[in-house]
């Protein structure tokens, strides 16, 4: 240390700390020096280095180590002012025997301040990083809304995976076109609208899904109507797939035809329960539909409305009965998309979801 005219780079906590235990094995000029390199370092607080030079000044032992702070260096000093302990006659560069006792001292004021410091500074620096871990956690929470809402998360530990990422049309298309339609379908604050005063036409996954998990929040204006189809085959257009029908149950004339026609029904084929759950035309309702071999069911605000079993006597019989009559496979299993229709009536959908299924 003696002779050093510039701070070595590296931590300054490591540094002070390395002369604190050179003094050790030297005398008093190592904590002088020690405390020389803490002042620079910015580690002693201000006014803390008078106080460990007055303990190396006892009893004015302090003559025989003054000299090893050259001119202007001694803390508290300035540039080209001598200190009063370096213009005292002076004795040979090491602190003689008899001033050990006040050179231990001021090393155990040092290693007391150093200790309190470097914890001070690292509670500190602990209160930052949790601070900055919490920003970036919560940071893109509070700028997206959708995210909130879990849309635009990736597919979660529990296997569910979003359909609509709240930002744009990715992973849709129009049906039976390789782009969306230009027209009728539009993106507003995280929410898929369908534009009541355009056609656009159906869209559909470009995924295909077999044993599935559906799960969709919707609304709708009043008097409207629309729906959610699944098993959805672009080689049958007349009947594309299955449909989960949403409705305004109460003004919308089509749900006035039957419950074949109410919400959560298989469209024309199967009615739900007479005691459906259903939200007034304005408010969000909460949908759900399971496939998982031939067995399908319907829920509706947490509630199971209809189930029913792909390719079944009964499934056959109720088709035979629908306008689906003559097309070909229409209620049995196949893998397709899923789709949402376009009936020319306002309806907002959010939180569209899937969770895939083993097959039984």
């Amino acid at each position: 240390m003696r002779g050093s005219k510039s701070k070595p780079s590296g931590n300054t906590f490591a540094w002070a700390t390395k002369c604190r235990h050179r003094s050790r094995r030297s005398e008093g000029g190592g904590v002088a020096a020690a405390i020389l390199a803490a002042v620079e370092g910015g580690i002693l607080p201000p006014g803390q280095n008078a106080g460990l030079l007055g303990d190396l000044q006892i009893a004015g032992r302090f003559r025989a180590c003054g000299s090893l702070f050259p001119p202007g260096r001694m803390p508290g000093s300035t540039a080209g002012e001598t200190p009063a302990a370096t213009s005292q006659t002076r004795g040979p560069r090491v602190c003689r025997a008899d001033t050990w006792k006040s050179s231990a001292l001021a090393n155990e004021r040092l290693t007391d301040l150093l200790h309190a410091s470097y914890k001070s500074r690292n509670t500190r620096l602990m209160r930052i990083q949790i601070k900055r871990i919490l920003c970036l956690i919560l940071l893109p929470l509070l700028s997206d809304p959708v995210s909130l809402n879990g849309a635009g998360a990736q597919t979660g530990s529990d296997g569910w995976k979003p359909l609509f990422d709240g930002k744009s049309f990715e992973g849709w298309r129009g049906y039976r076109t390789k782009a969306m339609p230009a027209r009728g379908w539009k993106v507003e604050d995280g929410i898929l609208k369908k534009v009541g005063a355009e056609h656009g036409g159906d869209i559909i996954t470009e995924q295909t899904f077999d044993n599935f998990e559906l799960s969709w929040e919707w609304r709708i204006g009043p008097g409207g109507n629309n729906g959610i189809k699944y098993l959805v085959t672009e080689d049958r257009p007349s009947a594309p797939g299955h449909e989960y029908q949403m409705i305004d149950d109460k003004a919308n004339e089509d749900g006035k035809l039957g419950p074949k026609h109410a919400t959560a029904s298989f469209y024309d084929v199967l009615p739900p329960a007479s005691d459906e759950p259903l939200k007034p035309a304005g408010e969000w309702n909460s949908s759900r539909v399971l496939i998982q071999g031939n067995h399908v069911e319907h829920w509706l605000n947490g509630k199971k409305v209809l189930e029913y079993e792909l390719g079944s006597d009964v499934v056959k019989a109720a088709v035979a009965k629908s306008k689906f009559r003559n097309a070909p496979g229409f209620g049995t299993k196949l893998k397709g998309h899923i789709m949402l229709t376009d009936h020319h009536d306002e309806c907002w959908f959010r939180n569209i979801r899937i969770r895939e299924l083993p097959s039984q």
